[in-house]
């Protein structure tokens, strides 16, 4: 049996009314896309299948069954008025079938008449490699007569695509009758996506191609649809699971699912029945009760839904909820674009910046936006765009045949439809490789970017300048107008240090940076960056910090010094050793590593987090370590119960012995002597110890 899929679809298009192009409106896709399930040469995914029902009000079993008869809903009072057939008097009132409320009983669809047209040839979109879509009139050509064996070909041929189609349309129902599996196959959704730093698109043949820095490529290899947002990615793999390069502990659980977006702190899913999983980001996950959406996008905490009427759904940006006709979208850090059905686009801001003013833009079938441009793709393949930059503009209006578009930050890419990439913007992480091609000869010179982010850092002795780096620049030339006294020397950084005694206290100067190519026959210099800079001299200097002494303490060696009027904190350091910041007019090093008497350089400067005051000259003493000292307290205990007072010595931290500590003088060491002079006593603090001593030539005992 063969596949009657594009019978009914001709059959019920034409007895409603409709033309290719109207059913590929509804659906929000190329015409071509539609041709080619009506001429039997593709099959609908399901989640097609399910539009398609939906537009013609019927069920998806109508559709993929070959044993079941379609029936549309019956107008009840008026008839439907059929193109290319002459209808009767009684038939020219003609009904919205858009009101639900006018059908009635359903009926088959009877057979449709045969029409003779002139032939026509109509060259079809072929993904990657095929050319634009589009219809010719030909003159008629005849073909001659086939022969028995070319007719037993021919059929044979018919039978096998027949056979292939019928295996599909059986699978399909399998599914649909409750296999509880789901299958996504390779469409025009989600082939593109660009992060932050790399880009992925899938070819045609279902390879993931990526380029500049992403480690998941393993990970996201045999993906359907890729979708990205900054540095977060996400995939969806043809069983309908979704994969990300985050935390999946949530979407592991997700399941027939037909379509994906990424945002930057949440992932968005579409299942086969319309309707929307999230998880991330609490803002951009407010999707509960959407219904019957056909298409995804995601944002910076904000998400997109459009269902099949066309109505917009949105959470975290409630300026575009509920506006209706809108075909696709794109959403950005600081605004959102809306393509509507007929090809026209409007901005939407997000922040308190204006939107980009995209009113001249026609035809537009897809639109991204990027942090400083948006662009729009139309039907014909070309690109168009709103940017400052105009280099970048001339470069991406030579685009052509483009097929996919993506943005991210300063970069814009795109795939034309034999599968070349071409890139324009930064490129800083080799996000793409740029295959444009134009009619600039080989030996032409590239000028070099002109620098960006020039910034001024004063101190009391130097002014610092920084800019960002500029690609295939080997070094770069800096000049001040008033011109300074010393020539500046050109340098291979992306910073120079001047003199502040070259610089007059107010004076407003024209600083120009100028970035520069050994290769000069390659490259050419850029164009002078200028910004003006207004030198303020720092006119107070602290004063140095006075009276530095030390003291030590059971824990500590600290340093002291008086408190510097309009100072806010101090740096200190140790014998030349890397300066510490201290809050306060006092420092606090750990005894450990010191030894005792050891001489030490310290050096202490003021410093303020006014602009008024500049920093003070260094302090710099040499100070002496010394160990803390407790008292000891000697009990003196001896063996015949003869009476010694006992005594109150000064001792420096540390363990000692008490021969070491208990001298022959502080006890009547001509009667006694130690008992156990190698016993070892622990000086930390404050101490009492008992001492027992023995008579002269007597034996000792242990304690």
């Amino acid at each position: 049996m063969a596949n009657r899929l594009p019978e009914k679809l001709t059959s019920m298009r034409k007895q409603l009314g409709y033309s290719q192009g109207d059913i590929a409106e509804k659906m929000n896709i190329p015409v071509a896309e539609f041709m080619h399930w009506e001429n039997g040469t593709s099959i609908p995914s399901i989640h097609s299948l399910k539009k398609l029902a939906d537009i013609f009000g019927i069920k998806v079993e109508m559709l993929v069954d070959n044993t079941v008869e379609v029936e549309l809903p019956q107008i009840s009072t008026e008839s439907v008025e059929i193109p290319f057939i002459q209808p009767s008097a009684e038939e020219t009132k003609t009904v919205d079938l858009n009101k639900v409320s006018d059908m009635g009983a359903t009926r088959p669809v009877s057979a449709i008449n045969t029409v003779e047209f002139q032939p026509t040839v109509s060259s079809q979109i072929v993904d990657d490699d095929g050319p634009m879509e589009g219809t010719q009139t030909r003159p008629i050509i005849r073909p001659a007569k086939p022969t028995r064996q070319q007719k037993k070909k021919t059929a044979m041929i018919i039978a096998g695509v027949a056979a292939a189609a019928l295996l599909l349309v059986a699978g399909l129902i399998m599914f649909l009758r409750g296999s509880g599996g789901s299958s996504v196959g390779l469409g025009s959704v989600n082939r593109l996506a660009l992060g932050d730093t790399y880009s992925m698109y899938i070819k045609k043949s279902g390879e993931l191609q990526t380029y500049g820095q992403f480690a998941d490529k393993d990970l996201f290899a045999g993906s359907v649809q890729v979708s990205a947002y900054d540095s977060h990615a996400a995939g969806l793999k043809s069983d309908g699971r979704v994969i990300t390069n985050g935390d999946d502990s949530v979407i592991s659980d997700w399941k027939n699912v037909t379509q994906i977006a990424a945002g930057r702190t949440h992932t968005v899913a579409l299942t086969d029945d319309g309707d929307v999983l999230c998880t991330g980001s609490d803002a951009g996950c407010e999707v509960s009760g959407w219904a019957n959406i056909s298409s995804l996008y995601a944002g910076n905490a904000v998400t997109l839904g459009i269902s099949s009427d066309g109505t917009v759904h949105a959470s975290g940006a409630n300026a575009v909820d509920g506006i209706s006709g809108i075909k696709s979208a794109a959403v950005g850090d600081s605004q959102i674009l809306l393509v509507s059905t007929s090809g026209t686009v409007k901005s939407y801001s997000l922040t308190d910046a204006a939107a980009s003013d995209v009113s001249s833009w026609s035809d537009i079938d897809a639109a991204v936006v990027g942090s400083d441009f948006v662009a729009g793709m139309t039907s014909k393949g070309k690109v168009v765009i709103v940017t400052d930059d105009e280099e970048m503009k001339k470069k991406v209006e030579n685009w052509t045949d483009i097929r996919y578009i993506a943005a991210s930050g300063k970069t814009l890419i795109a795939v034309d439809r034999s599968g070349t990439m071409h890139g324009a913007g930064d490129n800083s992480f080799g996000q793409y490789v740029d295959n444009t091609s134009d009619d600039k000869k080989d030996d032409e010179k590239k000028k070099l970017d002109m620098v960006k982010e020039i910034t001024f850092t004063e101190s009391t002795a130097n002014i610092q300048i920084k800019w960002k780096a500029v690609a295939d620049a080997d070094y770069y030339t800096v000049k001040f107008e008033p011109a300074l006294s010393t020539e500046i020397p050109q340098t291979s950084s992306t910073s120079v240090s001047i003199p502040a005694s070259e610089l007059s206290d107010g004076t407003v100067y024209q600083v120009t940076v100028t970035a520069c190519s050994d290769n000069s026959d390659k490259f050419e210099n850029s164009d002078p960056a200028v910004v003006s800079y207004t030198f303020q001299s720092k006119t107070v200097t602290l004063d140095t910090p006075s009276n530095v002494y030390a003291e030590s303490t059971p824990d500590n060696w600290i340093i002291h010094w008086n408190p510097v009027e309009n100072a806010t904190y101090y740096m200190v350091s140790l014998d030349d050793r890397e300066e510490i910041r201290s809050d306060q007019n006092a420092f606090f090093y750990e005894h450990a590593g010191f030894i005792d008497q050891s001489l030490h350089t310290i050096k202490i400067t003021a410093h303020s987090d006014s602009s008024s005051y500049s920093e003070s000259v260094p302090a710099q003493v040499e100070l002496t370590y010394q160990l803390p000292s407790f008292s000891v307290t000697l009990n003196f205990n001896t063996d015949d119960g003869t009476a010694v007072e006992y005594k109150v010595i000064v001792v420096k931290a540390g363990s000692h012995t008490l021969a070491e500590i208990v001298t022959p003088d502080l006890y009547p060491s001509g009667e006694f002597q130690l008992a156990n002079p190698d016993r070892t006593v622990d000086v930390y603090s404050d101490y009492s110890v008992d001492v027992s001593l023995v008579r002269s030539g007597g034996e000792g005992g242990g304690e």
